[in-house]
């Protein structure tokens, strides 16, 4: 523990022949801080024991979808005072689906809104967007895809001219042969193999372990589009799929935790050759 003096004079009233002064006097503390026997002593980084995980990881079969409805309106007037009605009503769906045979993703939206007013004709107008892709092995390494976005809208009234229109965007179909993984489950199962050794939790992983962690890394996403509290219901389930049940203690699992908050990026395996057509945007269709 070492002492420091800090001195500050301040001058008082001159008039009156006197000074004030004042001595600030401040201890500042030296030493090392104490670390508990029972926190680690690493970040938990070290060398894999092999890359065998990594070219053994095959991406897990699931799925989430997701159903959302946005609406309003309103509705006022009389006989003698201007009316108005509005309606909207929004509904929308998205949807993923993966697998090593098949990969998809869906995401489509209706908008519809209805305008009556007392001076005009009711208007309506319908609007659709949706945009996907696919892709399917059909044998070994071969494979088929399509991707695109399409909008259409439609618009109507009692006294006014009917109206389509459609407009189709970024449409690609074709084949392949290949395949690329995205790795970077199998690296973060890895890395949480190497937090556990840090803290000498009693739960060790074996290769099988860590390849039951990757394919739970994986459904990530799928807990965080449906969960309110995704990481509860997330390292619940993964805890479980590692042989821990009971999990490791509060500070051993905020510690473990928190590797998915190091910047691994995506990391990628393989090697894939795509042909096929592409569209960019097809302006529209009116009628």
């Amino acid at each position: 523990m070492g002492t420091s003096f800090h001195v500050g004079v301040r001058e008082g009233d001159s008039t009156a022949g006197w000074g004030v002064y004042t001595v600030l006097l401040a201890l500042a503390g030296t030493g090392h801080a104490q670390v508990p026997d029972e926190a680690p002593r690493s970040i938990g980084v070290s060398t894999p024991d092999s890359t065998q995980p990594v070219r053994a990881y095959r991406v897990p079969s699931w799925h989430w979808s997701r159903w959302g409805l946005q609406g309003g309106g309103n509705a006022n007037g009389s006989d003698d005072v201007r009316r108005q009605t509005r309606l909207d009503l929004a509904p929308s769906y998205e949807g993923l689906w993966e697998g090593e045979r098949r990969t998809a993703r869906l995401r489509a939206g209706v908008d519809g809104n209805l305008r009556d007013t007392r001076e005009a004709d009711a208007q309506y107008r319908l609007r659709l967007d949706v945009s996907g892709s696919y892709r399917r092995y059909v044998r070994g390494e071969l494979f088929v895809f399509g991707e695109g976005r399409g909008k259409a809208q439609y618009r109507g009234g009692e006294a006014r001219e009917k109206a389509v229109r459609v407009n189709l965007d970024r449409v690609r179909v074709g084949g392949g042969i290949g395949r690329v993984r995205v790795v970077t489950p199998v690296v973060r199962a890895l890395r949480i193999r190497g937090r556990l050794r840090a803290v000498g939790a009693d739960a060790s992983m074996t290769d099988a372990d860590v390849q039951a962690a990757a394919r739970q890394l994986a459904r990530r996403p799928g807990y965080e589009a449906v969960y309110d509290r995704p990481d509860k219901c997330f390292w619940r389930d993964l805890f479980s799929k590692i042989r821990a049940a009971d999990g490791p203690a509060p500070f051993e699992a905020f510690y473990v935790a928190d590797v998915l908050r190091e910047p691994v990026g995506v990391r990628r395996e393989g090697a894939e050759l795509r042909l096929g057509p592409s569209l960019g945007p097809t302006g529209s269709y009116r009628q």
